[in-house]
């Protein structure tokens, strides 16, 4: 094993609050205050999917229009002062200062390549990584595994099977399974561990500070 690969929210960042809240954001500004819409599922996928799905149990037909202005508002919300809307999950600052002494440490997210760079680098964390890879235009959202293919490419990692992907839910799972690389969950994200369990990882940790113990011989 000699590259670990983190998804960000539910992962790295406690930023269920801040998402849940850009979110209704974003809805009032596009004119569907207060639409309700499953909080459970929407810190889990992309945010596409969340006003599609949400249209379609709600007999509600959202155009493309306003799907593109729902993202941008969303994005430029949750990312204003990010610092004081999240915070890293207990043990994240000590335990990438550890796993950085054996690996190589890259994130990849479904938000923005930008978007991430800029919140990871206001809550002091942007200096773990050697690459930070969102899911940006022309590129297929999770579980497909293409930030994955991305990310090893900008390392010049060709070797999947030599990497680890974290993330809290069932779709970062099957992104590694996937792209070839040992899948990882973290049960203390969004998803929890039943959810997590059902697709089964090759490793589910508890705390931030697990993945000392699981992968202390690089």
């Amino acid at each position: 094993m000699r590259t670990l690969i983190f998804d960000l929210d539910g992962t790295l960042l406690d930023s269920k609050q801040s998402i849940l809240t850009s979110i209704d954001f974003a809805l009032n500004e596009i004119g569907h205050k207060g639409l309700s819409y499953d909080k459970r599922q929407a810190v889990q996928q992309d945010l596409a999917t969340t006003l599609k799905k949400t249209g379609d149990l709600l007999g509600i037909s959202f155009s493309e229009h306003q799907i593109a202005s729902f993202i941008a508002i969303y994005r430029k919300h949750h990312s204003t002062s990010p610092e004081k809307t999240m915070v890293a999950y207990e043990g994240v600052q000590d335990g990438l200062l550890e796993l950085k002494k054996n690996f190589t440490l890259a994130v990849a997210t479904t938000k923005h390549t930008a978007q991430a760079e800029l919140i990871l680098q206001k809550l002091k964390l942007d200096h773990f990584f050697d690459h930070i890879q969102g899911t940006d235009s022309g590129m297929k959202y999770k579980p497909a595994p293409d930030i994955l293919f991305h990310t090893l490419k900008m390392l010049g990692n060709s070797e999947a099977n030599l990497s680890a992907y974290i993330g809290d839910s069932v779709h970062d799972m099957a992104a590694a399974k996937a792209a070839g690389m040992r899948s990882v969950g973290a049960a203390y994200g969004f998803s929890g561990s039943e959810e997590l369990k059902a697709i089964s990882p090759d490793h589910l940790i508890h705390e931030f500070k697990d993945l000392l113990s699981l992968f202390n011989n690089p």
